[in-house]
């Protein structure tokens, strides 16, 4: 069995996330066998989504999380721990983002989903694994199963839109937060996720209220480490060019072995025309050469009566 890659996928992607692009998707990967984290890992990495979810909230079961100075204290004490916790995790982050005047349409969503599975696709060409698979959390909320749907109809074209190559995704699967395989990468992704949120230029008022309780200093500490998760653009592009300049060449060859095809289909039907053409003239012939027999011998028979008559 070959060695695989997982991405998990948040399909609603992230508006504004910098200056230079208004929408980007995030995939987050891991080597399979990085899918389980280790006991203690997991404990913290629960503990951390915990807080996030309590702050959000203002937990009213909790009297820490009442108080903006308590939630402050908290949530800066969480953030502070995040880049040494972070590092220690084993996944890697791939982007891809496109600016455009009208933010986010379905042109645009296409182009930035074909565009990370297209990277996703040349990373695993790179680091010379056996194929690549796609998780996507089933949350059960109505509102994003449209987007669902349209990342999946691109995946099922991923052929199509990566050549031959693409067959080098050969999985999606959409799996419970909770389930036994995925639940450690599904926590990875939504601890990711929190702090994304807080770096993106347009939050909810929610998001707005708790990025005012962090220090910038303690965000930015965080935004450093999750940037250097992000798989360098300039090998992943490079990359791509060589199979987009494969897929062109392999693309002129099927045209023209189609021209070629086609050229000889119309030389064939030039030949048989021709045959037909040949086949009809002796058919022609040989019906002339029979009435031309017919005539000689009675021209013949004519004379020999006329002999005997005299």
């Amino acid at each position: 069995m070959g060695k695989k890659l997982i991405m998990v996928v948040n399909e609603s992607g992230y508006r504004n996330f910098s200056e230079n692009d208004n929408f980007c998707m995030a995939g987050i990967v891991f080597d399979e066998e990085n899918l389980y984290g280790s006991e203690h890992i997991k404990e913290e990495l629960e503990k951390k989504l915990s807080i996030f979810k309590k702050v959000y909230s203002k937990d009213e079961s909790d009297e820490r999380y009442k108080s903006y100075s308590s939630r402050k204290k908290i949530i800066n004490s969480l953030v502070d721990s995040l880049p040494m916790f972070l590092d220690k995790l084993k996944f890697n982050i791939i982007l891809s983002s496109i600016r455009t005047s009208s933010g986010k349409t379905k042109e645009s969503y296409d182009r930035v989903a074909k565009n990370l599975l297209t990277k996703f696709n040349v990373y695993i060409s790179k680091r010379n694994m056996t194929s690549g698979g796609i998780i996507s959390e089933d949350t059960r909320d109505i509102t994003e199963w449209d987007l669902k749907q349209q990342f999946f109809d691109i995946y099922s074209e991923r052929n199509h839109n990566l050549g031959s190559d693409g067959s080098k995704i050969n999985s999606f699967i959409v799996a419970g937060r909770n389930n036994e395989v995925y639940k450690f990468s599904f926590d990875v992704f939504h601890l990711l996720d929190n702090i994304i949120k807080l770096m993106c230029q347009n939050m909810s008022s929610a998001e707005e209220e708790v990025k005012k309780l962090i220090s910038n200093d303690k965000l930015r500490a965080v935004s450093e480490v999750i940037k250097n998760k992000v798989i360098n653009e300039a090998a992943l592009d490079m990359a791509d060019e060589i199979i987009n300049d494969k897929n062109t060449i392999l693309k002129r060859l099927n045209d023209e072995i189609a021209k070629l095809k086609q050229e000889l289909s119309e030389r064939n039907e030039k030949i048989n025309d021709s045959k037909k053409q040949i086949n009809e003239l002796t058919n022609e012939i040989g019906v002339l050469k029979g009435k031309l027999e017919e005539e000689n011998s009675s021209e013949g028979s004519k004379i020999v009566f006329r002999a005997l008559s005299e």
